[in-house]
């Protein structure tokens, strides 16, 4: 922060205000939910094996070429 000239940091708040006005960019959403269907898929694995624990999981969301992706 205290190498960014001012310019940069007005540019910095700008985008932080749109944000928090709408939501994260796509990009950001898609990067998270990659993640998000990643820890699920773990977490279902490990209860399985550790429990005996079924789960089901229901994900509906666009993909990095903006498809549309449905999985269970």
């Amino acid at each position: 922060m205290e190498t960014l000239d001012e310019e940069k940091m007005l540019d910095l708040e700008h985008k932080r205000a749109e944000w928090m006005k709408q939501s994260h960019p796509i990009e950001v959403q898609q990067k998270k939910a990659e993640k998000g269907h990643l820890y699920l898929k773990e977490s279902a694995e490990s209860q399985y094996k550790e429990m005996g624990m079924r789960s089901v999981v229901w994900e509906f969301h666009k993909n990095k070429d903006g498809g549309r992706l449905f999985q269970l």
